[in-house]
C-alpha cells in the first residue's frame, strides 16, 4: 500500500508543478466595448463559446488530473493484493508438500503430494507475476 500512496503523490505533485495553459483563460479582445449592438451581440456570442469550449477542456483536464492517478494506484494496489491473496494459496499448497515430503517417491498420499506440488508451483508462478507487474506498472509513472 505504501508503493501506491508513493505513485500518488509523485504523480500529483508532477502536475501541480506544470504551468496552466493559456487557452484556460477568455480571450481579451471579446471582452472589448463595441459600438453598435449587432456586433457586440455576435462577439458576446463567440465570447460564450470560447468560454464554454474553455470551462469543458478545463472540466475535463481536472477530472484527468484528480482520477488519473488514483485509477493508476488503484491498478497497482489491485496487483499487489491479488499477488498476496495467491502468495496465501502458495503457503497452504507449500504446509501440504512438507506435511507429505517422506511420501513424494511411494506412498499411500504419493498422488496428493504430486498434486499439491504442482499447485503451489502454479501459485508461486501467479505470486511472483503478480508483484512483478505491480512493480512494472509503478515505475512507468515515473518521470
Amino acid at each position: 500500500m505504501g508503493v501506491g500512496v508513493r505513485i500518488a503523490g509523485r504523480i500529483l505533485r508532477d502536475r501541480s508543478r506544470r504551468a496552466p495553459d493559456a487557452d484556460l483563460h477568455p480571450d481579451a479582445r471579446a471582452a472589448s466595448p463595441v459600438s453598435s449592438r449587432d456586433v457586440q451581440a455576435v462577439r458576446s456570442a463567440r465570447s460564450v463559446g470560447q468560454r464554454s469550449r474553455s470551462v469543458r477542456q478545463a472540466s475535463r483536464r481536472f477530472g484527468e488530473a484528480v482520477w488519473g492517478p488514483f485509477v493508476h494506484v488503484s491498478g497497482v494496489l489491485w496487483l499487489e493484493v491479488t499477488g498476496l491473496f495467491f502468495g496465501i494459496f502458495t503457503l497452504f499448497f507449500a504446509e501440504n508438500v512438507y506435511r507429505l515430503r517422506d511420501q513424494y517417491a511411494a506412498g499411500a498420499e504419493h498422488r496428493k503430494f504430486l498434486i499439491y506440488a504442482a499447485m503451489m508451483a502454479v501459485f508461486l508462478y501467479f505470486t511472483f507475476t503478480s508483484f512483478y507487474r505491480a512493480h512494472r506498472k509503478a515505475r512507468r509513472a515515473r518521470p
